[in-house]
């Protein structure tokens, strides 16, 4: 059936193609859609097949491509200005005809992916070019956010306009676990599981950046706790990963070095201060760097920037509990000088330096930010890996989900390339419409 689709669109000309032939070519991909989806009821472990896992990854970028073109033409946020700014020329309203159609989508490739070769493929791939539809109506599904290392928990605003979009379009709910900043993982797991235990609907979890550790850790909490917790888990359909900082990032292996050789270095410092200074007033020093030490501010937070590191990804890789068959997207990024933030420049640079490759989105190096641990073999790792959906760079940063979070950074020069403007729901509803499509998450019943 995908073969047949395929042949069907590829022979067309979409620039130039009558509403039968167009209408004709949807019809053969909307009976693989429903295939697939019969394939995957019947055997769920059917997704860990390369080829199915591949179809699965066509349609979720199309969907991308997708999503952007709409934003578009229905001239939401400021996604046109950031196009026009990618571009370099003026903002022009758009025309609807099947020409202009296929020009927004090679803009909108061009713009939004950052390896020529994945532009070329996705440019050739009939899916991409048809824009096929998800047919509308709301879902039975809720969302649980699980945000990055710096959050405000249930009171955030990331993604904000894009989960109020899904929930008017598609009536899919959102549920922002109350996770906080700088804490372990382990601690912001039992937050996610408290969001988890709200939802009575089918349900997926939503991971940005760290929070993609945070929601594996819950899930594998879940999964090896009681019955109750357990059955929590039989309503888990799909994951989806920002920007994954799950296997650990080069800056929290690097902070933690300089941490202990900091340490290192003030003990050195002070050790002539016990020679120079009388016994009380070192004793009452010393009380106090111990008060400091142990306090639970500082143990948290040391505790939450450790989980930042390579070595804090490994425990949860080697011990996690996961749910098999479940599919994990993901989007990926690659910064560049022209989509790089100003309050990103310094971690940019430090990163290159500390990785020995500019392959990353100022925080997380492309090749870990997949939806699996690329550093520990294990049966819980195999899991992952298998449920794992490709995905293809996109050309963005770290902060791409953010918009008034990061308002106080904002510079000029970000202003003036729309560094904060890239189209957001594209991150977001993509998801959401490629598991709809293979039957993963129902329609609402009326």
């Amino acid at each position: 059936a995908i073969a047949h689709a395929d042949g069907l669109a590829g022979a067309l000309d979409l620039r130039d193609v009558g509403d039968d032939s167009r209408a004709a070519a949807v019809r053969a991909y909307r009976l693989a859609f429903d295939r697939t989806a019969a394939l995957l009821r019947a055997a769920p472990d059917a997704i860990g097949a390369p080829w199915l896992s591949g179809f699965f990854a066509r349609n979720h970028e199309a969907l991308i491509v997708r999503t952007a073109v709409d934003n578009h033409l229905q001239d939401v946020d400021a996604v046109r200005r950031w196009l026009s700014v990618r571009e370099g020329r003026p903002v022009a309203p758009p025309a609807a005809d099947a020409v202009a159609l296929q020009d927004l989508v090679e803009r909108y490739v061009a713009a939004l992916y950052y390896d020529p070769t994945d532009r070329e493929a996705l440019l050739a791939d009939p899916l991409v070019r048809l824009l096929v539809p998800h047919p509308p109506g709301h879902l039975d599904f809720t969302v649980v956010s699980c945000m990055g290392v710096v959050t405000e928990g249930a009171r955030g605003r990331e993604l904000e306009e894009t989960f109020a979009r899904l929930e008017r379009d598609r009536g899919v709910r959102v549920v922002r676990a109350d996770t906080e900043t700088f804490r372990s993982v382990e601690e912001n797991a039992q937050r996610v599981a408290a969001a988890i235990a709200e939802v009575t609907t089918p349900w997926g979890w939503l991971g940005y950046s760290q929070g993609c550790a945070n929601g594996l850790a819950a899930e594998s909490l879940l999964a090896t706790g009681t019955p109750a917790d357990r059955r929590h888990l039989t309503g888990l359909r799909c994951r989806h990963m920002l920007f994954s900082a799950a296997n650990g990032s080069a800056h929290g292996t690097a902070a933690d070095q300089k941490f202990l050789r900091a340490m290192v270095a003030g003990d050195l410092a002070l050790k002539r201060f016990a020679r120079e200074l009388s016994g009380p007033l070192v004793e009452a020093t010393l009380w106090a760097l111990r008060l400091a030490l142990d306090s639970e501010l500082f143990v948290k937070t040391l505790g939450g920037a450790r989980s930042l590191g390579h070595e804090g990804s490994v425990s949860l890789a080697r011990d996690g509990h996961f749910v098999p068959h479940v599919p994990t997207t993901s989007v990926r990024g690659r910064v560049t000088p022209d989509t790089l933030p100003e309050a990103l420049e310094m971690l940019s640079n430090l990163l290159t330096r500390q990785s020995g490759s500019p392959e990353h989105d100022t925080q997380v190096a492309v090749d870990e930010a997949v939806g699996w641990p690329v550093y520990v073999d294990t049966p819980a790792a195999r899991v992952l890996e298998a449920s794992a959906v490709p995905s293809r760079v996109q050309a963005t940063h770290h902060w791409a989900p953010l918009s008034h979070e990061v308002d106080f950074v904002c510079t000029e020069r970000d202003r003036e390339r729309a560094i904060y403007d890239s189209p957001r729901d594209r991150l977001v509803i993509p998801w959401i419409e490629v598991n709809a499509r293979f039957g993963l998450i129902p329609p609402r019943r009326r």
